[in-house]
């Protein structure tokens, strides 16, 4: 292997290793953070309340406690996330499992075949990464009634979509930017396969995955 293969593979692991830090500082800042300034502020309101309204205080610091519990279930489930290697073990599962941690407000539907085709394991956790991230879009920023993950294989191809019932996009502003939606299309990109984003008629958004299969697999 030259210097500049050496060279150029470490400028990648690099860029790998920023991009997951600035990810999990994402995590913090949008999942914990506003649930913990939820909690300062119930706490401020028991300490102004306490003794002119001590009913009152009493509601603030057990709304305080219970989004602490909140706050300390989402962190859980962060972590769960991070310490999970991705293309482990079968999609379905690593999905549910995410799903499960993730404690979305929304419910839900995972559509898989009863018995998942076998990914190789580079493919299985690109696509992985790419449907996390489409499913955080999906519950955070679309505001939706219901999500929906679909997951086959067509051909030599694997298809997988998240679909969600929310506020969706306009023609004006296409959800073409951000490093989340950058990320899905490098991961996809990186392994021969496309992301497409879709305003749905129904209204909502598709986020629809295409990745080739070679002929070995794992």
């Amino acid at each position: 292997m030259s210097e500049t293969t050496v060279a150029v593979l470490l400028d990648r692991l690099h860029r790998c290793q920023v991009d997951e830090r600035r990810r999990i500082a994402r995590e913090l800042h949008d999942v914990i953070a506003p649930t913990l300034a939820v909690v300062l502020h119930d706490l401020e309101l028991f300490g102004a309340l306490r003794h002119t309204s001590p009913a009152r205080a009493e509601a603030k610091l057990e709304a305080a406690a219970a989004h602490l519990r909140a706050a300390l279930d989402q962190l859980r489930g962060v972590t769960a996330a991070l310490r999970r290697e991705p293309g482990s073990g079968a999609l379905g599962d690593e999905l549910r499992l995410y799903l499960e941690a993730a404690g979305f407000t929304a419910p839900t539907r995972l559509h898989v075949p009863d018995v998942e085709p076998p990914l190789p394991r580079a493919i299985r956790g690109e696509l992985y990464l790419i449907l996390r991230e489409a499913l955080r879009n999906a519950h955070r920023h679309g505001r939706p009634t219901v999500v929906d993950i679909a997951i086959g294989v067509v051909g030599n191809r694997v298809t997988a979509s998240v679909r969600d019932d929310g506020v969706g996009f306009t023609v004006d502003d296409p959800p073409s930017t951000g490093i989340g939606l950058l990320s899905m299309r490098e991961r996809a990109a990186a392994c021969g396969g496309t992301v497409v984003f879709r305003r749905r008629e129904s209204g909502g958004t598709e986020v629809a995955v295409e990745i080739p299969l070679g002929e070995e697999e794992e």
